[in-house]
């Protein structure tokens, strides 16, 4: 799917992205096109004024002098004293006799009202030759009333052919460039895709994990309940608490999927209220004091000296958070190991810090614990958790507008330390 995607993607960008470079080349190759013609013109009417001032001033003019002037704009010229053609066969061999072309340039210069009985020019008119090749033409009659003839003739061969040349020049660069943006256009459209293929595949990450983890208490239960059947009441009672606990567990562990999907899903909302976080940290104290003594911890609270500020915070989200840190720190660290809540104030945020002195975490794995049903430590066997509570509790933390990172502790373990803006 996400590869049909992707070439329905990469064919519109390359379609749209194309057009503008194809109308862009068009633009730029009539413009190209255009000015050419108009140089060509200029030199051509150029080339014609110079040799009709030299025919005027000299009474001879040199053969060399005539084929120079012929060379820059593939120019063909014909003159003629007195109806006598010169002795000048040019540098250019025309398809149709140059006398032959003069004459029809003539007819038509004289049926545009040039007559050769007084001095006059006639210029931007076109004629065909023998086999059908056309020329630009200019005629001048000079020293009436036996008159020089000048004729030049200017094909349009040459001119197409260079014109064939360019465009051949300009498709080639379309095509390359039509090529290039589909590759371009492949690339950024697998960028953009990336977050959905990201996306996608965290979810079935995620849907195979919670399935791993729901068919497990689900055939305890079944396991459970199909032996109590058959066993008498002492052991079917023990039977049943086994189906119990692990309903238990599949209960906290919907609740934690129904918390994450919520997330997802945007339909998470706290409900603010002023805070004040002395309270606060000695509520979550005495909160947990008990239950973390039960499982052999020792937990203590460490207050700076000067008040903390109060914050607009959810109370009961910020509860929730730190009972995942602290319920994670009895689970991950030896019996008797003291864990700590923290609290320090700076001009610009509060940090609240749950602290343990475990084995800690490795670097690699300090991104990673925050990842949906990762566990650090794969042997272990405790069925407390499901690798969800710390991505429930940086969920929490986005929610506040901060940021749940984990630490070293000096002489070893694992400090989580929420950053709360003032």
């Amino acid at each position: 799917m996400l590869k049909s995607l992707r070439l329905r993607l990469t064919v519109i960008f390359s379609c749209l992205s194309g057009l503008i470079l194809l109308l862009s080349l068009g633009a730029t190759y009539w413009m190209s096109a255009r000015q050419y013609l108009e140089s060509q013109e200029t030199l051509f009417l150029q080339t014609f004024s110079a040799v009709r001032e030299e025919l005027g001033k000299s009474d001879s003019i040199s053969d060399a002098w005539l084929k120079k002037q012929e060379i820059p704009g593939h120019i063909a010229i014909w003159i003629s004293d007195n109806n006598v053609p010169f002795h000048f066969s040019g540098i250019w061999d025309t398809q149709t006799p140059r006398n032959e072309l003069a004459s029809r340039a003539q007819r038509e210069a004289a049926a545009r009202g040039l007559s050769g009985m007084m001095d006059g020019t006639k210029t931007g008119f076109t004629i065909q030759g023998q086999q059908e090749e056309r020329y630009h033409c200019a005629v001048a009659y000079l020293g009436c009333p036996q008159p020089l003839c000048l004729v030049m003739l200017q094909a349009d061969a040459p001119q197409r052919m260079h014109l064939m040349k360019t465009g051949a020049v300009y498709c080639l660069i379309a095509l390359l460039g039509v090529a290039c943006l589909a590759g371009i256009s492949w690339f950024l459209a697998g960028m953009a895709l990336k977050p959905t293929v990201e996306a996608l595949r965290r979810q079935t990450e995620f849907i195979a994990a919670a399935s791993h983890e729901l068919r497990s208490p689900l055939t305890v239960i079944k396991a459970s309940l199909s032996a109590a059947r058959r066993a008498d009441r002492t052991e079917s009672e023990s039977f049943l608490d086994t189906a119990q606990q692990e309903a238990g567990r599949m209960v906290r562990l919907i609740d934690d999927l129904l918390t994450l999907a919520g997330s997802d899903a945007g339909a998470w909302h706290i409900c603010r209220s002023d805070v004040e976080l002395d309270t606060f940290c000695i509520d979550l104290y005495e909160r947990f004091h008990t239950v973390c003594h039960e499982q052999g911890h020792v937990l203590t609270l460490e207050l700076p000296d000067e008040p903390l500020p109060h914050l607009s915070l959810d109370r009961e989200r910020l509860t929730q958070l730190f009972g995942i840190l602290l319920s994670n720190a009895c689970s991950y660290t030896p019996k008797g190991t003291p864990i700590e809540i923290c609290a320090r104030s700076e001009p610009h945020f509060v940090e609240l810090s749950v602290i343990d002195h475990g084995p800690g975490i490795s670097d690699p794995e300090k991104e990673a614990i925050f990842r949906r049903f990762y566990r650090g430590d794969a042997s272990r066997t405790e069925k407390q958790h499901f690798g969800l509570g710390l991505s429930v509790a940086a969920e929490l933390a986005a929610l506040h507008a901060a940021r749940l990172t984990v630490r070293d502790t000096p002489g070893g373990g694992a400090s989580f330390v929420l950053r709360l803006s003032r």
